[in-house]
């Protein structure tokens, strides 16, 4: 056989490039299945299309014309700066398209080599080994700066010979391997990175955004960094088609609407396992320095995740061990007393090239904006890596999170808030609590994996796993009604003691193969969920309170005695195909889905058990065309639904919610430019929502239908000079299409139809104020409704954000100001109860980088 090596002494730079570290090992028979097509398969070599090193992000000038691929490839050699290894056989005959503009190396091979059949991969020493996709691969030497090919022996088509295999594992041992490639860690993105354009959230499989035909956003860690994000709202509030602080400022849960649907009982993701609970007991909180990225999926993705509610999905990825050292120091001092100190290390354990680490810590002692409440945490999240070779990883990952606060669900009333009250205005400050008895304590802690291995180029066996725990004390004494005289306000006092816990697993095989001109990533799974939650709550009424004149600790007030003892256990089996079809530039996504779901609630103060099964089947088709100029319009159908405990009052069991989108859009990803701009339209309808019998006033249907359509549109770059920016809006109409409540034809209640955001960051590339960084943001919310009758309107609210940041050596400096003109405005009102949004808050950070 006949090698070409291209070489060239030009020096890069490289940079790490992460390929998700998710994995699997499946069910006796799923691995039988695989075990099959691994014997009928050629080579035993890395996956075709995986970047197992990142090389430069550096963008560069290109000139190829269209033409022979070998002479291509010499004049990419010289521009790129890159060793090419490839059989000459490979390119006999192959033409290219050629290239013209500036692109990064990974975009010049991606298009010189479309349409050839070959692949490629980038290895340590700025080298590129081509290889083509009927399992043809070649494998690296480097020592010192002689360049050394090693040609594995190949199974025989469609049999295993136990001699020949064992022939090629002696030479495998003789043959000096390729050291471990510096990952970031599974599916993880260098942490300056601010545009991404590759997630497995939407397809479980590595996919470039532009050929999924949904929508997708994802916020990188390097923009949480720059706004200094410290809960997951305020990462989300860039995004498009997401209401975050739905409910104002909150300790307790992360509440956020995706396209107008309530997401935070069922669409709450971490590592692309669920974390919802039922609804109701969802006290999750996150905390955001633990996640690498927090990837948003809008629209219905029951396919490939089961129960989930209409808008979307929210998939936060959590750090992980990396190949490179990594350490840092951070102190964050702020607003209303803030003091934060948090850790980030990791890489190699010494003494040894398979393992790896990371550890994440943070602690925080804080005051609010709300008098008597504070905000407390402490965060601590250690990981291992495990890489005995280039073809498997297995991830351990763990978390622990303490928090300590008052109760920061404050509801004030709608006079002094949204109305005017002839005594005043009340201050956004104001407790209406009791500060001797107001508390909530939460401890959640997990415990996870992640299991990759690949049989072979053309498959793959993955398994994620997770046990999840969490327990919360929710001690509150709440307004619910203020008195004719405007300043008594009557309460309620609530305590709620809740002890959950879950399991998840995923398990997937991935097929690469391809029939004539038809290449498919074939990806079936199997995956299993059981949430069991244990909750004791009791209420009874409080004493009342002077709204502007408060006299707190009126009385020892004790706990109330439970009016409810549940046991709650749910169950949900899946399984799931999905072919990802590619015929020259046109892409077709088919997704289908199967489910059982089940679940049991004790009540144990009457003794009686209340069971109930459903099953659903869910699907998606979607199709993508992706031009060479970087233009992909896409459309696709998808479904969803959850289940819906209860009966009505004739007994009859509710059945699942369901819901089908209809979705088309154009995505743009300049050549030479790092960015990507998205329009998308939709129409989403959720049925089967619960509605009054019109033949009974004590009964309850499920013939209820509510409508949200609506436009998005992203534009995310980063250019060269310094310059990131982030914009989007949504204009949503979303209405109540079928109902018997009343609400007919009329908007739900907190549901703006504008939201708007930009966000831009500038870093000095030379000079005397080399990497001084400036930014500043604009978040915008439209109008929303109080009530389903649409009788109470709240206004809109612009609010303005500001950062400056510095690099110096090892040393970095910022201050960042949140709601910096200090606008006092009201996040949003729900009948009688309106909750007001941050004030101003001022966070200085220090962090050092070693």
């Amino acid at each position: 056989m006949q090698f070409k090596v291209i070489h060239t002494e030009k020096k890069t730079r490289r940079s790490a490039f992460g390929r998700r570290g998710l994995s699997l090992f499946l069910s006796f028979i799923m691995l039988a299945g695989a075990g099959t097509l691994h014997a009928g398969q050629s080579g035993n070599v890395p996956a075709q299309n995986a970047l197992w090193v990142g090389q430069t992000e550096e963008v560069r000038p290109f000139d190829i014309p269209a033409g022979p691929l070998v002479e291509a490839l010499n004049r990419l050699a010289d521009a790129s700066g890159m060793q090419i290894v490839y059989d000459a056989k490979q390119t006999e005959g192959l033409t290219t398209q050629g290239l013209e503009g500036t692109y990064t190396p990974k975009e010049a091979f991606e298009k010189v080599l479309d349409g050839t059949h070959l692949n490629f991969r980038f290895t340590e020493s700025n080298n590129v080994v081509l290889e083509s996709e009927v399992d043809h691969t070649l494998t690296l030497e480097v020592q010192s700066k002689e360049l050394k090919v090693i040609q594995p022996e190949r199974f025989a088509e469609n049999e295993a010979d136990p001699e020949k295999e064992k022939a090629r594992d002696d030479k495998k041992e003789e043959a000096t391997r390729l050291p471990p490639v510096a990952v970031e860690g599974a599916g993880q993105i260098d942490p300056k990175e601010f545009v991404v354009n590759e997630t497995p959230t939407a397809t479980k499989t590595e996919t470039p955004l532009i050929e999924i035909p949904q929508s997708v956003s994802i916020i990188t860690r390097k923009r949480m960094t720059d706004q200094a994000v410290v809960n997951l709202a305020q990462a989300l509030k860039y995004a498009p088609g997401v209401q975050s602080a739905t409910f104002g400022v909150d300790s307790r849960v992360d509440w956020f609407k995706l396209r107008g649907f309530n997401s935070t009982w069922n669409s709450l993701f971490k590592d692309g396992l669920r974390l919802s609970m039922p609804a109701g007991f969802l006290h999750i909180q996150t905390e955001p320095y633990g996640l690498d990225r927090v990837d948003i999926f809008r629209g219905p993705s029951s396919v490939l995740y089961g129960q989930n509610t209409p808008g979307g999905m929210v998939n936060l990825v959590s750090k992980k061990p990396t190949l490179e050292p990594r350490r840092q120091v951070a102190l964050m001092l702020g607003s209303f007393d803030r003091k934060q100190l948090m850790v980030d290390i990791g890489g190699p354990v010494e003494g040894t090239d398979e393992l790896h680490f990371r550890l994440v810590a943070m602690a925080r002692d804080s005051d609010t904006q709300l008098d008597f409440v504070e905000d407390n945490r402490f965060y601590f999240a250690p990981s291992v890596t495990w890489r005995p070779n280039e073809n498997t990883t297995f991830t351990l990952l763990s978390h622990y999170q303490y928090d300590d606060s008052g109760n920061l669900a404050n509801f004030f009333p709608v006079k002094g808030t949204l109305f005017n009250n002839p005594l005043g205005e009340v201050p956004t400050s104001r407790f209406t609590g009791e500060p001797n008895y107001d508390q909530y304590t939460k401890t959640q802690a997990s415990v996870a994996y992640q299991f990759e291995h690949r049989i072979n180029n053309a498959v793959a066996v993955r398994q994620n796993f997770r046990y999840f725990y969490i327990d919360y004390t929710n001690k509150q004494i709440y307004a619910f009604g203020l008195q004719a005289d405007n300043r008594t306000l009557d309460r309620a006092q609530f305590f709620n003691r809740v002890n959950a816990d879950s399991f998840a697993v995923d398990n997937q095989i991935e097929y690469k193969v391809q029939t004539g001109p038809f290449k498919h990533t074939l990806l079936t799974g199997l995956d299993f969920q059981t949430h069991r939650v244990d909750t004791r709550a009791g209420e009874v009424m409080a004493p009342t309170l002077d709204l502007f004149n408060p006299r707190y600790n009126q009385s020892v007030l004790n706990d109330p005695a439970f009016s409810t003892a549940q046991d709650i256990t749910q169950f949900q089996t899946g399984v799931y195909i999905q072919d990802q079809i590619k015929w020259n530039r046109l892409i077709l996504v088919l997704s289908g889905r199967h489910d059982w779901a089940s679940s049991e609630t004790e009540d144990l103060l009457t003794g009686g058990t209340t069971k109930q099964s459903d099953t659903a089947f869910t699907g998606r088709a979607g199709v993508v065309y992706e031009s060479s100029f970087g233009l992909a319009p896409y459309a696709s159908v998808s479904e969803s639904f959850v289940p819906v405990v209860g009966s009505n009052f004739l007994g009859q069991k509710f059945e699942p919610e369901t819901a089908t989108q209809i979705e088309v859009g154009l995505k743009y990803e300049p050549p030479g430019l790092d960015a990507r701009f998205t329009v998308s339209v939709f129409d989403l309808r959720r049925q089967k929502v619960r509605t009054g019998d019109p033949n009974n006033p004590l009964n309850v249907i499920q013939t209820g239908e509510i409508r949200s359509r609506g436009i998005e549109l992203e534009g995310i770059m980063a250019l060269a000079q310094g310059l990131e920016m982030v914009a989007n809006y949504s204009f949503l109409d979303m209405e109540v299409t079928q109902s018997n409540d009343g609400d007919f034809g009329k908007t739900p209640f907190v549901t703006p139809d504008h939201l708007a955001s930009v966000w831009t960051h500038y870093t000095v590339p030379s000079g005397l104020l080399k990497n001084l960084g400036v930014g500043a943001g604009a978040n915008y919310t439209g109008t929303t409704f109080a009530d389903d009758a649409n009788t109470i309107k709240v206004p809109s609210y612009l609010i303005f954000d500001a950062a400056v940041n510095y690099r110096l050596n090892h040393w970095e400096f910022a201050v960042n100001l949140r709601n910096a003109l200090d606008k006092e405005y009201i996040a949003g009102c729900f009948s009688i109860a309106c909750f007001y949004g941050d004030r101003r808050n001022v966070m200085g950070t220090v962090r050092y980088n070693w």
